[in-house]
């Protein structure tokens, strides 16, 4: 199922039309859905949405319609026994799951998008709300808004010159402003997407599961479906087992510099431990540049900013949100001071923080509470918490422009990464984009083995 005209496009399927492409990304589930043999009362929807297709808005689900223009599932022009199908759901998102390429779901709150997830081939998602009966209502569903493709993504290079942008404008008609910051990258990348004359092919598939479906799952006295409901509750709770304990990790910390810290910390520094120790566990997202398509286009939109752009000093390394895990094969993710996403606000406590001071507190912050850690004071060492502290993971940072002692200058990272330097189109005239924004104040989280 290729995107037609990058437009969106829904189909009514059964299993034994799919399951080719669900046995590549979950055989274990495939195998207990093949024993229920599921019929033709057992619908499924796929979806296909080009990049940048905003398919949650706010809480609400939005669909396709037969021109591929998006409306909320409420809309007339959906067919109702879509509409029908994913009743249980109201007019938020049904369950499902990814197929193909990813989806972020992300909050848009304060000026400020917090990226909450990336889910990639083979990852579910919102069946939480659906399957715990109650539950729900403690679930604000209403701020939540999933994009195709990563939300949180931006070039490193400055992309926002009046006067290279207008190439842009003219070749492609484009009616986004030069982008002023790394949030207002997203906007760019999405309707350069959209231009006929660049052909883009990059969509998500998303397969969404029916009411009966829902029904059998949920109901605990068909033993047919006993397997499936396990599995599928035993995948929620493996997925949620760091929030799950995220407020006594918090509490811990909180307590050390309570008690334990000559000064009074910065609070703002403090919550951005606790999210590198996230990073580290491989429960929140951090950066890292894009190799491959996945999370967006992005042989495309380098090849746009190399052509017909212009860029002719920098490659146009394109970071995007990751996870730390063994299942993403990544060794190293980037957090940076100057493009926070994590869910904490705190208020700096100088109204205007230099990076450099910055880096130099959250150094000897991160430092104390491992060291802290370590000891078996806490008596966390025997957990996750002490497996980071003790052999798991390396926090260094790194900044642009200045130096100091325990602060390494960014350029030394193209030397010990080269995904920064990925480009499909040779250039060697181009260099590394060290003097970034994103590197002024940046931290890279490493594991060790």
């Amino acid at each position: 199922m290729n995107v037609k005209n990058n437009q969106s496009s829904l189909q009514t399927v059964l299993w034994q039309n799919i399951r080719t492409k669900f046995a590549k990304i979950q055989p274990q589930l495939t195998t207990l859905i093949d024993d229920l043999c599921p019929g033709k009362d057992f619908p499924l929807y796929l979806i296909c949405y080009p990049f940048g297709s905003i398919f949650l808005d706010d809480g609400v689900f939005m669909l396709p319609t037969s021109s591929g223009k998006l409306v909320p599932i409420s809309d007339a022009e959906i067919p109702q026994n879509v509409q029908k199908g994913l009743a249980y759901a109201g007019t938020k998102i049904p369950a499902g799951i990814v197929l193909t390429k990813s989806v972020e779901a992300f909050i848009c709150i304060a000026n400020r998008i917090v990226p909450q997830r990336l889910y990639s081939a083979g990852e579910m998602f919102a069946l939480w709300g659906h399957m715990l009966s109650g539950d729900f209502f403690y679930h604000p569903p209403r701020i939540f808004s999933m994009s195709s493709g990563a939300r949180s993504i931006f070039m490193l290079p400055k992309i926002g010159d009046y006067y290279f942008h207008k190439n842009l404008e003219r070749e492609f008609n484009l009616t986004q402003s030069p982008p002023k910051s790394l949030n207002n990258h997203w906007e760019v990348f999405t309707e350069l997407s959209r231009h006929p004359d660049l052909n883009c092919s990059w969509a998500t598939e998303l397969i969404f599961f029916s009411e009966k479906w829902i029904k059998k799952i949920y109901d605990k006295k068909d033993q047919a479906w006993n397997k499936l409901r396990i599995f599928l509750f035993e995948y929620l709770w493996k997925k949620s087992v760091y929030q799950r304990n995220q407020i006594l990790y918090h509490l811990i910390i909180s307590s050390v510099f309570a008690n334990n810290y000559n000064n009074k910390p910065n609070p703002y520094l403090i919550d951005t431990l606790k999210y590198l120790l996230a990073i580290a566990a491989g429960a929140k997202l951090g950066f890292t540049a894009g190799t491959d398509n996945i999370s967006a286009p992005i042989d495309l939109l380098q090849n746009v900013y190399l052509e017909h752009y212009r860029l002719r000093e920098y490659i146009p390394t394109i970071m995007h949100p990751a996870y730390l895990t063994k299942e993403s094969n990544l060794r190293a993710l980037y957090y940076s001071l100057q493009f926070p996403i994590s869910e904490e606000f705190s208020q700096k406590t100088r109204k205007f923080s230099v990076a450099l001071q910055d880096l130099t507190n959250l150094r000897y912050i991160v430092n104390y509470f491992l060291q802290q850690v370590c000891t078996g004071s806490l008596k966390v060492d025997d957990t996750l918490l002490g497996w980071i502290a003790k052999i798991g993971t390396i926090f260094n940072l790194y900044s642009n422009p200045g130096s100091h002692k325990y602060i390494i200058p960014a350029n030394e990272l193209a030397k010990i990464d080269p995904k920064l330097l990925y480009s499909k189109t040779t250039n060697n005239q181009l260099h590394f984009a060290a003097t970034s924004t994103f590197f002024h104040g940046c931290v890279r989280i490493s594991q060790r083995c």
